[in-house]
């Protein structure tokens, strides 16, 4: 009977022990998560509130962080003041590229691949092949996707090296997307919304600010109008517009880029470390002039310049209330070339420069109607709801324009504001054809 026991008990040893063994190899290969979602199962773009993109910054020698967060029913950007995000779109292209996407072929675990596949955090110092790091959070704080986005995969450009960022573990992932930490890519970056052939009038204010007095100095308003041709009525004898520096400005209008932002403060020492004051009446004033262009719509721009922007770009930037900085940089008349600049912006409504209202102003008195009839008015805009709509717009505009003032690219800069001499040129002589001879 025991001889029995034992040899059953053997049996029943022996045929568990395979069984235990492939359970093993099971678990093994489950360590891995091939054909798992990134991060958070269920979550989706609906979900996120915040999101961050950190990327290695060779100009700081450091991580640099870009953050958009979901606030107050907006989306807005903490490192620069809270200004407006225009991120429905890049924050669904960013969220979406990678919610919902699985892991596909685990790659490694060795660190010493992090390199070359790309895929070392991106604030680390002393390696190579850092990644793109990725959080998104939902209005909790809840952490939906940490992940560390690396290079394309050698033999699939729509595929990315990835790992999670408290992992160790390298797969490769269906991410087919450019991840971008510029300020310049998730705003409005067109700061003027005008097109070129609205452009009907220009102004160069050129004047200086005696920073120590607070006066005016040196000013020289000039003019330009479009008809046909530009035409100007300080046009030195013997001189023309030049219309290629006119068109120079007017594609700089129409084309001006967004870099940064500083907002308006009433600390003056804050204003005046960046070229732009604010007056007793309440306007505005650049200490280096400004730019006045009038649209077709009768909108009147007033573009002040200010000083050179040596910050454009830095994380942490002051608090305008705490700024107490004396220092200010010295009032430079030639800038050098590579740096961008502080400009304010404001908006007034001149009906005189609305060509709807002026063509309903000029137009010839229509027929009374016959009586009993009822004048034709319906679907047309009557002079006041042309001067009505100009002053909301204007209104509407500068709600925008007054709380912050921007950093724009020195090429936009210079386009901009071109010396008075350069807006004039010689009169070209036409040339005349010689005469042909006659026969006598």
């Amino acid at each position: 009977m025991k001889a029995i026991t034992v040899i059953l008990a053997i049996i029943a040893l022996v045929t568990f022990y395979p069984a235990w063994i492939q359970n093993t190899e099971v678990i093994a290969v489950n360590q891995h998560r091939e054909g798992a979602i990134i991060g958070k199962k269920d979550a989706s773009i609906e979900d996120v509130s915040e999101l961050a993109v950190i990327a290695w910054s060779p100009e700081k020698q450091s991580g640099h962080t870009f953050q958009v967060v979901y606030k107050d029913g907006s989306w807005v950007i903490p490192s620069h003041y809270d200004y407006p995000a225009d991120a429905g779109e890049q924050v669904g292209k960013t969220a979406g590229s990678v919610l919902g996407v699985s892991f596909e072929r685990f790659i490694t675990d060795d660190k010493d691949r992090y390199a070359e596949l790309g895929v070392n955090d991106p604030s680390a110092e002393g390696v190579d092949g850092r990644g793109k790091r990725v959080v998104l959070k939902n209005a909790q704080g809840e952490v939906l996707i940490d992940a560390v986005i690396g290079v394309q995969q050698e033999d699939n450009s729509a595929n990315r090296y990835v790992r999670e960022f408290k992992s160790s573990d390298v797969y490769t992932a269906a991410i087919d997307f450019q991840f971008s930490n510029n300020f310049s890519d998730w705003v409005n970056s067109d700061l003027v919304d005008v097109s070129l052939p609205d452009v009907a009038v220009i102004m160069k204010d050129d004047y200086r600010v005696d920073e120590k007095t607070m006066q005016v100095i040196n000013r020289v308003a000039t003019n330009f109008n479009k008809n046909i041709e530009w035409e100007s009525p300080s046009t030195p004898e013997g001189q023309e517009v030049n219309k290629e520096t006119l068109q120079r400005v007017v594609n700089a209008i129409s084309g001006l880029d967004l870099v940064g932002v500083r907002p308006f403060h009433t600390n003056a020492r804050w204003m005046r470390k960046h070229g732009i004051f604010m007056t007793q009446k309440g306007g505005i004033m650049g200490n280096e002039g400004q730019l006045i262009f009038g649209t077709k719509k009768g909108l009147r721009y007033h573009v002040f310049f200010g000083e050179i922007a040596t910050d454009a770009d830095m994380d942490n930037l002051p608090n305008p209330a705490d700024y107490t900085d004396e220092k200010t940089e010295e009032a430079n008349t030639e800038p050098s070339n590579g740096s961008n600049h502080y400009i304010a912006i404001f908006v007034q409504y001149d009906p005189e420069l609305d060509a709807e209202r002026l063509a309903l102003v000029n137009a010839p008195t229509p027929v009374a109607p016959a009586e009993g009839e009822e004048p034709k008015t319906e679907g047309k805009k009557s002079i006041e709801d042309h001067e009505k709509e100009g002053t909301e717009e204007a209104e509407q505009l500068n709600a925008r324009y007054s709380k912050y003032f921007y950093v724009v690219e020195n090429s936009d800069y210079f386009d901009l504001k071109p010396s008075l001499e350069s807006c004039f040129k010689a009169i070209e002589k036409k040339e005349t054809a010689a005469p042909v001879p006659t026969t006598p």
